[in-house]
């Protein structure tokens, strides 16, 4: 009966393994990233936006009501509400808490889990943090 080197763990690749005991938390990371940048996105669209409007309200013949400015408006607060939590509420890799959310305050801004202390960013759930 032969054997194939791999059931033997010789000429495995340890690489692929460590890959993989990563691949939750750079996918963690990644969501955490693109949830972000959606938000930055809608943060940052509002001033284009405007001027788009504008630019479309002067050409549009014999319409003089301000009203889509105010609608518009208010759909760009709308959606900058909900990306801004939809970004807030992330979820820890290792704890699965909110990750902004301490017992009795939040921070945008952290840097580590207020609930566990996984740094941001950090490769798996084996460094201690800030609280470790």
């Amino acid at each position: 009966m032969r054997h194939s080197r791999s059931e033997f763990g010789v000429g495995r690749d340890r690489d692929s393994d460590a890959l993989a005991a990563h691949a939750p938390y750079a996918a963690a990371w990644e969501d955490l990233r693109r949830r972000h940048w959606v938000m930055w996105g809608v943060y940052l669209a509002f001033f284009p936006g405007k001027w788009l409007i504008a630019a479309v309200y002067a050409k549009l013949p014999n319409y003089h009501s301000p009203q889509i400015f105010v609608i518009a408006g208010s759909a760009w607060i709308v959606a900058f509400v909900v990306s801004s939590y939809w970004a807030a509420d992330w979820r820890c890799p290792r704890c699965h808490e909110v990750f902004i959310k301490g017992t009795w305050y939040r921070n945008p801004c952290a840097r580590y889990c207020l609930s566990c202390g996984l740094r941001r960013g950090a490769p798996n759930g084996t460094e201690p943090g800030i609280s470790g």
